[in-house]
């Protein structure tokens, strides 16, 4: 079994309310990285989710290009922050009673890669860098 190379990284928030899906909200973008199979330029940034956009029958939720490429040492910082994330943390949220809510940092690409968890530390120094960058997590 060949390993391919990571195409991006993907931050994702979902959170779900008492009322349901018509009570749920997300925030999910993508950076790519050379040599991802769409021949973005590395750093593109993509916003939005396909599968959030069929689920919720919402054309204006799917993934399209944000018209913002970052620099490389952009990028450089977020694969330093990703690849130190542990596996193993968990991807929950804690919200109030009849919620939930998940958030994960995925790197690779359409056929393979790593889902990762953020604990506070993580999270933190993420927010920085989106901060930096003019990205929003959930």
């Amino acid at each position: 079994m060949s390993t391919l190379p990571p195409e991006y990284i993907k931050y994702s928030y979902f959170f779900m309310g008492a009322g349901g899906i018509e009570d749920s909200d997300s925030t999910n973008w993508k950076v790519m990285l050379d040599g991802n199979k769409m021949r973005k330029a590395h750093g593109t940034v993509r916003y939005g989710d396909d599968e959030t956009a069929r689920y919720k029958n919402d054309d204006s939720l799917a993934e399209e290009d944000m018209g913002k490429v970052l620099s490389e040492d952009a990028v450089s910082e977020l694969l330093v922050l990703v690849k130190a994330i542990p596996t193993g943390l968990s991807t929950n949220v804690p919200v109030g009673p009849g919620c939930q809510a998940t958030e994960k940092i995925f790197y690779g690409n359409d056929q393979e890669g790593m889902e990762l968890g953020l604990d506070a530390t993580r999270r933190s120094a993420l927010q920085s860098w989106c901060e930096k960058n003019s990205l929003f997590m959930g």
